[in-house]
């Protein structure tokens, strides 16, 4: 079920021991595909066969919980809204402002922190998620009218893991145009994920987001696959980050900030990567005696510069400084207003020479502002991009 579209669903309310309770037999027992039923032939027999699978959450629901889903409604009635088996019944205009939460949310003991109406959206709204441990989230955020697998508004959504447990999921909308949105949420406590590649999230809620107005002056944020800040592969190394609470920072043109991790183990390596909104790397170029920033895509190479030939003069644009305890990120402004991606992997070091995959352990936000504006000051920049690059390279100052 999609908000704002028509339903066609039935359920029972049942009477036990003087007590009536309810019960949706439809989603109670499910297909293996809970979108669809999917069916699996075995070879050499003559039926198909399916899989069926109980969800309790929907065997005597909590009203309380039974309403975030199930909403009885009929015209030709009056007091229909009895069979809420609520003490204070809500409305259907209220019902309707309400996010689709599936049997999932409750079965990891989610719940919506804040208040919030989606129907009238101007320029953004803010949706917090609490869990008892850290998630891993996803997100699909599209038009009602194109397919939810088209993600050409995946980064009108900043999601990250607040606070020191990273046990508040935040997400802020951010649409860039004017009109009707879904955001499905997907998720999973890490402690059931096993390894970087395991992509079997459970689908948590559905919200419709109307959006009725727009910043026009708001900068793009840098595509992103994964929620921003600390990845779970940061904590099992042993990992501490000092001084920095947020993965937002902000940075005026000009100017550089430092990012620092706390280690006891001398034996992690670390590689940083800062990308522009278009995914396009930035790097330090050392053939000259004034350093230049390169702006290096190997999707869209410039032309007449050969990667493979050029590339020994290039450095990381993030420097690195590594102590026994420590290992401090050093980042100096671009000069272009803007948000940037700046991207850390590390891993244990290897004890022998060859080809290593090292995970990604986090992902930051860098906001380059221009300092000449008070509205710049909000936590996500809402400045004007006064400059753009005229030329492949740029000199440092």
């Amino acid at each position: 079920f999609l908000p704002g579209t028509l339903p066609n669903h039935a359920w029972n309310a049942v009477c036990l021991g003087e007590s009536w309770k309810l019960i949706d037999c439809s989603w109670a027992i499910l297909y293996d595909d809970n979108d669809e039923l999917e069916v699996v032939s075995k070879e050499g027999d003559n039926e198909d066969e399916r899989t069926l699978v109980l969800n309790e959450h929907f065997f005597l629901t909590d009203p309380d919980e039974f309403i975030l889903t199930h909403f009885p409604y009929r015209n030709n009635e009056d007091n229909y809204s009895k069979w809420q088996l609520l003490l204070v019944p809500i409305t259907l205009r209220q019902y309707n402002n309400l996010p689709v939460l599936s049997s999932a949310f409750f079965d990891y003991n989610l719940r919506m922190v804040n208040t919030f109406s989606t129907h009238f959206v101007r320029e953004m709204v803010d949706i917090m998620i609490r869990s008892l441990s850290p998630l891993r989230y996803e997100w699909k955020f599209y038009s009602v009218n194109d397919d939810e697998n088209n993600e050409s508004h995946r980064s009108e959504v900043f999601c990250y893991l607040k606070d020191r447990q990273r046990r508040l999921g935040y997400f802020q909308v951010r649409a860039k145009q004017i009109g009707p949105y879904y955001l499905k949420i997907y998720g999973k406590p890490e402690n059931q994920i096993y390894g970087e590649d395991d992509d079997s999230l459970d689908h948590l809620a559905t919200i419709f987001i109307n959006v009725i107005e727009v910043n026009a002056n708001l900068l793009d944020w840098p595509r992103i696959h994964v929620p921003w800040g600390l990845t779970p592969s940061f904590h099992k190394l042993g990992l501490i980050l000092l001084y920095q609470n947020e993965p937002i920072i902000p940075l005026t043109c000009g100017t550089s900030t430092k990012i620092v991790l706390g280690t006891l183990n001398e034996s992690i390596v670390t590689i940083p990567h800062m990308y522009d909104v278009n995914g396009n790397e930035l790097l330090i170029d050392q053939c000259r005696d004034i350093q230049y920033c390169v702006l290096l895509s190997r999707k869209n190479p410039i032309p007449g510069y050969k990667l493979e030939s050029d590339e020994s003069s290039l450095i990381p644009y993030v420097q690195k400084e590594e102590t026994k305890q420590r290992v401090i990120f050093t980042i100096n402004s671009p000069n272009k207003i803007g948000n940037y991606k700046l991207q850390i992997y590390g891993g244990q070091k290897p004890s022998r020479k060859g080809r290593y995959h090292i995970p990604l352990i986090a992902s930051f936000l860098i906001e380059v502002r221009d300092g000449l504006s008070s509205t710049q000051s909000s936590s996500f920049s809402t400045c004007l991009s006064k400059s753009s690059y005229s030329r492949n390279k740029l000199p440092i100052k």
